[in-house]
């Protein structure tokens, strides 16, 4: 018989709660009560650790793998245009590689590539959310990390032998994201982690926490790169970032990931002991009968055919999740807000060609805004949620007028971006942009309390579903303006800016009809 085995239902981060007490009136050694911290807030800080090592070797390659591309284009383009250009072992003068031709087509081969690798992640959302429920989401994330390195490993190949491959064979490299199906899988995964790792009153913050991780790694990774590509050269920095998936694996495995009872399984005491409480989410008998036909409570089940298995999961589950109007809107707002990576990708080009800087430069624009948000987001965000919380009186009106204030940053950061006519101008823009970007981190744990806990795994899927549309199409739509922009030339260069604008006030008029658990008829 297992000891305390209702504990396994709370929330790792809430456990802390009921010890408090006797904390206080115990004078604990130093050594004691470090080890108790790190016990009680281990799946935060693995988690953590986890996103950055993840996140790391993206950030760091994202300038060598454009000069990568750029330099394939550039030697294809100059072996029938002018073959002296080109050195002995194939390098070319950066500047040289600024013509309109070559920049068009590596906005649109970018945006392909992009698309080919979110396509396959929506694609396989639903079936490794379903394995999920069997084999867990740490073996998902191991597949992840699978595929992202013979990714990034096909990337390298690819281009470096250039004399063996054509450089669309890069085309080739998103294939290997079959594995664990990409960031849009491992994303969800990580973050339905999180999610039964904390509760409503302490998630925002955790997951504000756990984005300075992602930021950390925003500003040391495109410094790092910026010294690499220097040094060793585009195509070796690429390959650098590998060591980071493979430090991650054994973080990985001493993640907890504990896997919540259905509902009829917990008693009453258990989710008030998990800092859950039934009135949060109205009446959750009527609520639970008509949001979800599936009578597992969003757990799919685990047929002979995957096939059906998916399809019954999004028509029933998915569907009956969508019935609930604001998590709805909630849902289509958070998916807007995915523009902003590719839009960020998009930047690096855009500033290499609207306003003639160096890839190595504008790569160091992503650690200018890393450096930024972080304080941002490790205090002042916290703050000003904690004091919401006081002045609203609970966990949703305060996410709600947070993430309200965060979206009318995204709207000024992006007109204002669109706009800019001079370089300072436009990184001053860019900064309120990203600002703004806590947006999608409130929303999530704001769409979290709209639904009990055993469906927190099927809330993270969804979430990756309706994202990954947008990761999906983003950035062809942006790859494809901005090439016609490049030919156009002037102002026409900002068109995804002024895109990403629309977006996001249609975003916001979604904002208005996100109403409170309970509220709503």
């Amino acid at each position: 018989m297992r000891p305390n085995a209702d504990a396994e239902t709370d929330p790792l981060l809430a456990r802390a709660a009921g010890r408090v007490a006797s904390r206080r009136t115990r004078p604990w050694p130093i050594i004691t009560r470090l080890a108790h911290h790190f016990s009680t807030w281990s799946s935060l800080y693995l988690c953590g650790l986890f996103i950055f090592l993840i996140d790391y070797p993206g950030f760091m390659g994202d300038a060598a793998q454009v000069r990568m591309l750029e330099l394939g284009l550039c030697r294809d383009h100059y072996l029938i245009e002018d073959p002296s250009v080109i050195g002995g072992d194939g390098d070319i003068p950066e500047e040289l590689c600024k013509a309109k031709e070559i920049q068009s087509t590596l906005a649109r081969m970018r945006g392909y590539l992009q698309m080919l690798q979110y396509l396959i992640g929506i694609i396989l959302a639903v079936p490794y959310g379903i394995l999920a429920d069997t084999w867990g989401r740490k073996t998902i994330c191991f597949l992840g990390l699978l595929g992202a390195v013979g990714n990034d490993f096909w990337y390298f190949l690819s281009l470096y032998f250039y004399q063996v491959f054509p450089t669309k064979a890069v085309y080739a490299a998103p294939v290997f994201l079959v594995l664990g199906g990409g960031s849009v899988v491992l994303s969800a995964m990580i973050m339905a982690i999180l999610a039964h790792a904390s509760t409503e009153e302490i998630r925002t913050v955790v997951i504000f926490y756990c984005s300075v991780a992602i930021m950390v790694s925003e500003l040391i990774a495109p410094a790092l790169g910026t010294f690499l590509m220097g040094t060793i050269g585009p195509h070796f920095t690429v390959l650098a970032g590998i060591p980071g998936y493979l430090i991650s694996f054994p973080v990985l495995y001493f993640i907890k990931d504990e896997q919540p009872k259905p509902a009829d399984d917990l008693e009453t005491d258990d989710c008030e002991n998990a800092g859950l409480n039934s009135s949060d989410y109205g009446d959750t008998t009527t609520a639970h009968e008509s949001d979800y036909s599936s009578p597992d409570e969003g757990i799919p089940s685990k047929g002979k055919n995957p096939l059906l298995d998916a399809l019954r999961f999004i028509k029933d589950d998915v569907g009956g999740l969508l019935l609930r109007g604001s998590l709805l809107v909630g849902l289509a707002s958070l998916m807007v807000h995915r523009v902003y990576r590719p839009l960020l990708a998009l930047t690096l080009q855009y500033m290499s060609v609207r306003f003639n800087w160096p890839l190595k430069l504008a790569n160091l624009l992503l650690s200018t805004q890393a450096a930024v948000q972080i304080p941002v987001f490790l205090f002042i965000m916290p703050l000003l949620y904690q004091f919401l919380l006081r002045r609203k009186g609970d966990a949703f009106s305060a996410n709600l007028t947070q993430a309200s204030f965060c979206l009318c940053l995204l709207i000024l950061g992006t007109l204002g971006m669109a706009l800019a006519p001079i370089a300072p101008l436009f990184i001053t823009f860019f900064i309120v942009y990203t600002l703004g970007n806590g947006f999608s981190s409130i929303l999530r744990s704001l769409l979290t309390s709209l639904v009990p806990q055993e469906h927190f795994g099927l809330l993270y899927t969804t979430m990756a579903l309706f994202e990954g549309v947008v990761s999906l199409a983003a950035p062809v739509i942006f790859g494809l303006t901005f090439s016609s922009g490049i030919e156009k030339g002037g102002v026409a260069m900002a068109l995804p800016y002024f895109i990403a604008f629309g977006l996001y006030c249609l975003a916001s008029l979604g904002m208005f009809r996100i109403e409170k658990p309970g509220i709503e008829i």
